[in-house]
């Protein structure tokens, strides 16, 4: 159990056994409750869990697994984005401030049921197959304030009301086949596989103008009756989404310390359909055409504990799922691109400690960005993003883990990140990722004296600053749309580094108790970024956690 900051409190309990005696079944049972306010105000979380699985070996290479989940999550005051001045200064709102109205509420349950057979043909080679059914249903019904503040008559930012209920129902399979074999007198590797994906989304949603609002003396809207019937002025749409495709990939070893791999993805099918529920018509079409997606690599073993490798890739991800403006919306096409990778990893000190050494170089075309101009409401609602030009990412990463000495673990990791986002015909507008993020973590146990059981650690993560630069339009009152005058914003967030602390101590052999402070010196910070009238969001301030945790 844990109990912490905001009135935070968790219960949790994972069984888990043999129930015959040859152990060939097994059971797994897990439990959770958790509760929690927030720094910020109104917000609150409620959520359980329930999970079970059964493991079954019916022979010999054979295995049998299936599982449920039922989960439902209640959020209550959930619209913590904050807007910002028209020009990207910030506002300066305390960390409690809460841009939603006191009784905005997402309900949301999720399912998923899964499935495995595994069967071992010889000594060499295993068959998957795995199946996945989730069903989740959500319900918002919301009042916020929306849009970038004038640093003139502090006017700008308007109540909106936001009710939606989303229906998802996904069914992934995936079969596959892992093997080796032996030519040349070399061990070679094979993985060959197919998966499929139906999912189909149906999403109900209604925005209601309300009238301006004053972000710094809120006058809240009441409460609006959720709609027991889904009328005109609301969207009711069905998105149907398949993608089918082959992978594989194929590791050959012309001598022992070198490996050669060559694989990739076909795509055969990538088709996302969206229909009006109310009139049956297609409202929008995209169909993929077949491509195949390649990855290449190399690896040489120079010691027992030493290894040099460079990978190619091409970067291929549909977000058909992901609408632009404006609503109901049309679906973005796929990201595209390619990802070069080399570098070192090594074990030392007899495998006590790893490190690594990597450099890379990323190229992306029309990644998802949320539409300042029509920004998304909540984590249901799939419309407006734009496709966010060209990125640029190269850098650094450098990483040791594992026992320095006896007692003391580390881990330190450090990257460096030369990134830059683009438009078609504009100048850079982003560096979302910061140029330089280190993140440092050590923990001494005491083994012998007074102090055995005790364990304490501290850490940090630092990271430089952040970019973002754009356009928006403003609402326009006589449409109700969002094709009023443009207005440019900039702004730069400063770095910041989060100091943390941890102490756990063994009572006995089946229970310990572990507290953690995070955020140590309470700074102050956005953890994300968005643009102007959205999407920024404070980092959690000072707060601890005390566990106790038991086992039998």
């Amino acid at each position: 159990m844990t109990f912490g900051s905001w009135d935070h409190a968790r219960i949790d309990g994972d069984l888990t056994g043999a129930l015959t005696a040859d152990g060939n079944l097994r059971a797994r049972a897990i439990g959770v409750y958790d509760i929690s306010n927030s720094f910020q105000d109104f917000k609150k979380d409620d959520r359980w869990l329930a999970h079970g699985s059964l493991e079954y070996n019916p022979a010999p290479g054979t295995l049998l697994v299936a599982g449920y989940t039922h989960q439902v999550d209640k959020h209550e005051g959930f619209n913590v984005s904050l807007p910002r001045y028209r020009s990207g200064e910030d506002i300066g709102f305390a960390r409690s401030t809460n841009m939603g109205a006191p009784w905005s509420t997402i309900d949301r349950t999720i399912d998923v049921a899964y499935g495995r057979i595994e069967q071992a043909i010889g000594k060499a080679w295993t068959m998957r197959l795995n199946a996945n059914f989730t069903r989740s249903n959500d319900r918002t019904n919301a009042a916020e304030m929306e849009n970038a503040v004038d640093p003139i008559d502090q006017s700008g930012a308007d109540w909106w009301y936001y009710q939606a209920a989303s229906r998802v129902r996904e069914l992934t399979l995936d079969f596959n086949t892992t093997g080796s074999f032996e030519a040349f007198g070399q061990k070679h590797d094979v993985v060959l596989g197919l998966d499929y994906t139906n999912n189909r989304t149906d999403n109900r949603s209604l925005w209601t103008y309300y009238g301006p609002a004053n972000v710094f003396d809120p006058d809240y809207p009441p409460e609006l009756a959720y709609p027991p019937v889904w009328t005109d002025g609301g969207y009711e749409g069905r998105t149907t989404i398949e993608r089918l495709g082959f992978y594989g990939s194929l590791r050959i070893r012309p001598i022992a310390p070198l490996s050669l791999i060559g694989g990739g993805r076909l795509v055969v099918k990538d088709r996302t359909e969206n229909r009006n529920i109310t009139t049956g018509a297609v409202t929008s079409l995209l169909d993929q055409k077949t491509k195949f997606v390649p990855y290449v690599a190399t690896v040489l073993d120079v010691t027992k504990s030493l290894s040099l490798y460079a990978s190619y890739s091409e970067i291929y991800q549909s977000q058909a799922n992901l609408m632009s403006a404006p609503r109901p919306g049309t679906p973005l096409g796929p990201v595209s691109g390619t990802n070069y990778e080399a570098g070192v990893k090594g074990e030392f000190a007899g495998g006590k400690l790893t490190g690594s050494l990597a450099v890379y170089r990323v190229r992306k075309q029309g990644a998802s960005a949320t539409d300042p101009s029509n920004p998304p409401a909540g984590s249901t609602d799939n419309c407006c993003y734009i496709r966010d030009g060209s990125l640029r990412s190269e850098g650094f990463e450098a990483e040791v883990n594992g026992e320095l000495l006896p007692g003391w673990q580390v881990s330190v990791g450090y990257t460096y990140n030369d990134n830059e986002s683009r438009r078609e015909n504009d100048a850079s507008f982003a560096e979302i990722t910061p140029r330089h993020l280190l993140k440092v973590f050590t923990d001494y146990a005491f083994r012998e004296g007074a102090l055995k059981g005790l364990s304490v650690g501290d850490g940090v993560t630092a990271q430089s600053s952040n970019f973002r630069s754009g356009y928006v339009q403003e609402l326009n009152p006589a449409t109700g749309l969002y094709d009023g005058p443009y207005y440019q914003y900039q702004f730069r967030l400063p770095g910041y580094a989060i100091w943390s602390l941890r102490a756990e101590y063994d009572v006995s052999d089946q229970f310990s108790i572990s507290a953690n402070l995070n955020n140590l010196f309470d700074k102050s910070y956005y953890v994300t970024i968005g643009s102007t009238g959205y999407g920024n969001f404070y980092g959690d301030p000072r707060n601890f956690l005390v566990s106790l945790r038991g086992k039998f």
